[in-house]
């Protein structure tokens, strides 16, 4: 149980370094094959639309995507999950410096909010308010173009896929909060109970007939 107790640290470090790699994976990708050529596109969590559609005549680039409802929210996601990053890496630096477990309960339960909320806004306002029709053309006729598929003639297609850089942040959102859970667990004080031992006294000594005093 103290062994384990003494590296509960690792679980925020952990946190600290996923955290790292879903912000540099895509959150969304498009890959569909093609006679002429894939059509590809990648969009990572801080607004960057790495795309190329040229196999069907349509645009190709890297850029990030102006329109404010998609701006906005994706670097404030981005920030959100950046600081929960930074303060969980923190947090695991400090457990491992100090006994007291329970100054990782705090930290550890906000970053897993931030990771929460940060994931939750990005997937609320941008999809809703990315500009498919630029980069995919108009809506066909009686279909529907949203960020995740398009349909028309009767065909449904998906498009964006989720990325990594989504799940992992849901992951490290779970693994903060067992982080939270681990440190008020092994915070508690616990009785340990040790068995009295009885000391048994020393025999007493009879005195001898030669120790008697003499009346």
């Amino acid at each position: 149980m103290t062994d384990v107790k003494k590296y509960v640290w690792v679980v925020p470090i952990i946190v600290g370094i996923l955290v790292i790699v879903t912000l540099l994976t895509p959150v969304g990708s498009v890959n569909i094959p093609s006679p002429f050529g894939d059509l590809t596109a990648n969009l990572w969590m801080w607004d960057l639309y790495v795309y190329d559609f040229s196999a069907t005549m349509g645009p190709a680039g890297t850029e990030f995507v102006t329109e404010p409802m998609v701006m906005i929210p994706s670097l404030i996601s981005t920030s959100l999950i950046a600081v929960g990053g930074v303060g969980s890496l923190a947090s695991g630096i400090i457990l491992k410096n100090n006994d007291e477990t329970r100054k990782g309960i705090i930290p550890s339960a906000l970053m897993g909010i931030l990771f929460i909320v940060g994931a939750f806004l990005w997937l609320i306002l941008v999809p809703a308010n990315f500009p498919m029709e630029k980069y995919f053309g108009p809506t066909p006729p009686g279909g529907s173009l949203t960020f995740w598929n398009i349909s028309g003639f009767g065909i449904t297609m998906n498009l964006h896929s989720v990325g990594f850089g989504l799940i992992g942040t849901f992951i490290a959102a779970g693994l903060a909060f067992g982080s939270a859970g681990a440190a008020y667990y092994y915070s508690k004080e616990r009785e340990v109970i040790v068995p009295e031992k009885k000391e048994t006294a020393p025999p007493t000594k009879e005195p001898t007939a030669s120790e008697t005093p003499e009346l």
